[in-house]
């Protein structure tokens, strides 16, 4: 009987021969996964969809395996000559191109159902993203109802849009009644900047084109949503929340009775409906229990109450809030919050764009004054020296280290950088700059630079006061 000898060699031959019949096949099943999104989603006649019919078509190529993550991610590339032709850069800033399916138009879409398209996004020397999916539709209360309206656009796969974290759902805003197109930018900045590792959401300016025709100068910004690389919570025991007064809404399923007659504290559906709809209930009822809990400890002191919350949050949290003196932030709307390992956290700030003095409404357009401290929670933790205190020593450190000085001394820079994109923003929403709504005729200028003099001196003249309120001397 002749004996065979296998070598080291033909076996890790063979092994390596196996798997690349393994990795071709998968190849395989993911093409067929993909085409089939095509044929029967992504290019449908109608080229509308809801979250969840979104959220299921597209975790049927994204969740196949992590082998195609890789694969799928869109990569910051040179663009041929025919897609340089097509998508040429306008400025600086980078340029943003969506395209909708099937000729719909974009006064077609809606804030209740995604529209598919492409998008392009021009990075600039380095190249940029070319004809990747995308799905569109529109977001907002009031600012849906401006000319130039901000939408929610859905990627096809997770993507690090411009260097901030990679995601797929993220929000195109328009700011129309800012005439600076700064409020929003630099509210952000500074929340980031004294975050103390707590999420704030990201930025960035691009110029953007929505079917082929410009429509000027918007922000791409985080979404606030539960995932991974934005609020990382687990949603079967922890969860996400918005703090809003009840008139402003008439749907009162998933709210959270704060007790005092005037808000709600609205628990936020996460992106995986599924999972949602199994712990809805159960989790309504414990965290009504948390919450009546903590409304109750508002009343014991310091001791009592930090044991529901995450300090730091509440602290930074109010100093962005209560510097830039943001009427939404009084709870009226936009106000979010998270329960996490147990605690409330404060967070992630949102919706600045008639802050710094920007609108006559309640005490907001006076630079001095308290006016997030009128509300239901700020109220009580103010009134607590402890918590005062905690906020005095909060904002001396950061005036010491030159944090404040900073957050004012980038304007120049950041107007600098994007001066070609806000000229040709007004030149096509000279509208804008007519607007009179927020602050009333007699109190609005009419020119970018006008009100940039405006918001800079309305908040040094804020800084002064919060100074003469809590800053702690040597």
């Amino acid at each position: 009987m002749t004996s065979v000898t296998i070598s080291p060699r033909f076996i890790i031959g063979l092994l390596f021969s196996v798997t690349g019949i393994i990795v071709v096949i998968a190849l395989l099943m993911l093409l067929s996964k993909y085409s089939a999104l095509i044929e029967e989603d992504y290019l449908s006649q109608e080229n509308t969809y809801d979250d969840t019919h979104i959220e299921r078509s597209i975790e049927n190529i994204i969740n196949l395996s992590s082998v195609y993550d890789e694969i799928l991610t869109p990569k910051v590339r040179q663009p041929t000559p025919e897609e340089a032709e097509k998508y040429p850069q306008l400025t600086n800033l980078p340029t943003l191109y969506i395209t909708l399916n099937d000729d719909v138009s974009f006064s077609s879409i809606t804030k209740e159902q995604y529209i598919a398209g492409t998008y392009t996004l021009v990075y600039g020397e380095e190249g940029g993203i070319y004809d990747e999916p995308i799905f569109v539709k529109g977001r907002g209360a009031y600012s849906w109802s401006n000319p130039k309206r901000p939408y929610t656009v859905k990627l096809g796969k997770p993507t690090d849009l411009l260097g901030m974290n990679k995601a797929r759902k993220w929000v195109l805003m328009a700011d129309y009644v800012d005439k600076t197109m700064l409020r929003t930018y630099l509210t952000f900045k500074l929340a980031r900047d004294i975050s103390q590792g707590i999420f704030s959401p990201d930025s960035r300016y691009v110029d953007a084109y929505f079917n082929g025709q410009y429509n000027g100068l918007y922000y791409i910004l985080d979404s606030i949503q539960v995932y991974e690389n934005r609020i990382n919570i687990d949603i079967e025991t922890e969860a996400l929340f918005e703090i809003e007064a009840i008139y402003r809404h008439d749907n009162h399923r998933n709210c959270i009775d704060m007790r005092n007659g005037g808000h709600h504290i609205l628990y936020k559906k996460p992106d995986d409906n599924d999972i949602f709809r199994e712990v809805k209930e159960a989790n309504l009822v414990k965290f009504q229990e948390f919450f009546d809990n903590f409304h109750a400890a508002l009343d014991k002191g310091y001791n009592e109450f930090s044991k529901y919350m995450n300090v730091e949050s509440f602290v930074n949290w109010y100093i962005v809030n209560e510097l830039v003196k943001n009427f939404d932030s009084a709870f009226t709307a936009s106000c979010y919050c998270y329960i996490k390992d147990g605690k409330l956290h404060m967070g992630p700030v949102w919706d600045y764009h008639t802050c710094y003095g920007g609108q006559e409404v309640a005490t907001c357009r006076i630079p001095t004054g308290y006016h997030v401290r009128t509300s239901p929670w700020f109220s009580k933790l103010m009134d607590d020296e402890t918590f005062f205190k905690l906020v005095c020593e909060r904002w001396t450190e950061l005036r010491k280290e030159g944090v404040i000085d900073d957050f004012l001394s980038q304007i120049p820079g950041v107007i600098d950088n994007m001066s070609d994109s806000i000229e040709k923003n007004f030149i096509l929403w000279r509208s804008a700059l007519r607007e009179t709504g927020l602050r009333g005729r007699a109190r609005s200028f009419f020119t970018f630079e006008e009100e940039v003099d405006y918001l800079v001196n309305w908040t040094l003249t804020r800084i002064e006061w919060l100074d003469k309120q809590w800053y702690i001397d040597d």
